[in-house]
């Protein structure tokens, strides 16, 4: 009799020790579970991804004087098949085939005198050029403006890729579109430099126009 009553003490004391056991289980699983921190900061850019859009893209709309490039020749101008003359010089222009290698047109411009003789080339002359609107690191397209080389006045104007660059951002320098014009008056091979300007790359930059200068 008396080991039925250890045998039943037994069985209570390991029930109990089960029962504690469990509840001790539960409570720390479920009813005690600490609840993890809540980020306030999701979805919220960092200071630097913050600082970068409220940055200038670094290009800029169509505006000074390449608004006023020439439409027009001087009525003295005789142009043949692409190819002008006046006052003893003769320009050619023709599209330029390599530059399909930088995903972009390029035209050659040549400038020789009446011995024949080449005063003046450049392999990048751009034809017709587009702005940009700037919105943070976004853009969008701006004015566009034909810029086909045209003699007005006795001078030569044109557009070109410089080798003259400027700092796109941390990573990018781009090379300044240029409005030149050279005076057939006086001497061709003299280059007057009008305008520089921060417009979009349609393409990769030149392998030989290396950037020199940049800001």
């Amino acid at each position: 009799m008396e080991n039925n009553k250890k045998l039943i003490v037994l069985i209570v004391a390991l029930s109990l020790i089960v029962i504690g056991l469990g509840g001790y289980i539960v409570y720390d699983k479920v009813i005690n579970e600490k609840e993890e921190p809540k980020s306030t900061d999701i979805g919220k850019p960092s200071e630097e991804e913050n600082k970068n859009m409220t940055t200038s893209c670094g290009l800029e709309d169509l505006n000074g004087e390449i608004l006023n490039f020439p439409t027009n020749n001087d009525s003295d101008v005789v142009v043949s098949d692409g190819k002008y003359e006046y006052n003893n010089y003769f320009i050619n222009f023709s599209y330029n085939p390599d530059s399909e290698d930088y995903y972009t047109d390029y035209y050659y411009l040549e400038i020789k005198d009446k011995n024949g003789k080449i005063v003046y080339s450049n392999n990048y002359v751009k034809t017709e050029i587009t702005g940009s609107i700037c919105d943070g690191k976004d853009y969008s397209m701006g004015k566009t403006l034909k810029t086909v080389p045209t003699i007005s006045n006795g001078k030569l104007y044109f557009v070109s890729i410089s080798n003259t660059c400027y700092k796109y951002d941390e990573d990018f320098e781009f090379p300044y579109y240029s409005y030149n014009y050279v005076d057939l008056k006086g001497d061709a091979s003299k280059i007057v430099n009008v305008q520089n300007m921060k417009l979009m790359m349609e393409g990769a930059a030149p392998d030989d126009l290396q950037c020199e200068g940049a800001e």
